[in-house]
């Protein structure tokens, strides 16, 4: 799973709603989820979607609306939009948008009024989230090191299914540590050597400690393979001269 985030623009502008919308009226992107949106908000939205309308400008409003600052901030930079991606079709509709709830729980914007747009234009399915910063309370809610919380925050969410890669990476054939760090890139994680522990190789999502593995049990699978490949090369040898007996 790879989430990224869009379109960080100035203005108290959202950008984000025109670019959903326009999917919506193309017939290649849905309406798929949504949290905190008001009920008479929603049926509108519905109804005009169901006769092919662009709602773009009916969005940006409702979003601008519950975007008062009361004052307490000088920041117009409130749009957070964001793009939630899976590998194919490896995850359904139902799924990004479960996921995408979880992963704003998590990332702590759960209260907030958010849009979940399901994409169909692209050999990845996947999910986009349209929201603002500004909280009910007039509060902009921070930014920083967004790119690390985000992907900290979506890890937590799928980390079974993390926990399900590492699985199909030692399910590879390796016989050095360095070849499982390819392996690993492969499958878009990063290692390096656990600061905590040198036993120990960490696995990065994002920028942000997904997974730990212990050496030893690394080794262990290198020596595995090792004999398995010994084992391999002496019966194709033991063909070899069977092959050999039967010719003569």
């Amino acid at each position: 799973m790879i989430i990224k985030k869009l379109q960080s623009v100035h203005g108290g502008v959202f950008p984000g709603a025109a670019y959903n919308e326009k999917k919506v009226l193309e017939g290649v992107a849905e309406l798929a989820g949504y949290a905190n949106i008001d009920g008479n908000f929603l049926h509108t939205l519905r109804t005009l979607h169901g006769v092919g309308i662009d709602c773009s400008k009916e969005v940006e409003r409702y979003l601008q609306g519950r975007s008062e600052t009361y004052g307490n901030t000088r920041s117009t930079q409130w749009q957070l939009h964001l793009a939630l991606s899976c590998k194919g079709q490896e995850k359904n509709k139902e799924q990004l948008v479960s996921i995408a709830h979880a992963m704003m729980r998590e990332y702590g914007m759960g209260c907030q009024p958010y849009f979940i747009y399901f994409h169909h234009d692209t050999e990845n399915n996947h999910v986009h989230i349209l929201t603002t910063r500004i909280t009910g309370k007039g509060r902009l809610l921070s930014d920083h090191h967004d790119y690390r919380r985000l992907n900290a925050a979506l890890n937590r969410v799928v980390c079974e299914d993390q926990q399900n890669d590492i699985r199909r990476m030692f399910g590879y054939s390796f016989t050095t540590e360095g070849q499982l760090m390819n392996i690993a890139r492969g499958f878009h994680y990063k290692t390096s050597e656990s600061k905590e522990d040198i036993g120990v190789l960490s696995f990065y999502h994002g920028g942000a400690e997904t997974i730990r593995v212990r050496r030893s049990d690394i080794e262990a699978r290198i020596a595995e393979v090792k004999t398995d490949k010994r084992d391999i090369a002496r019966l194709e040898e033991t063909a070899k001269r069977l092959k050999a007996i039967i010719i003569k």
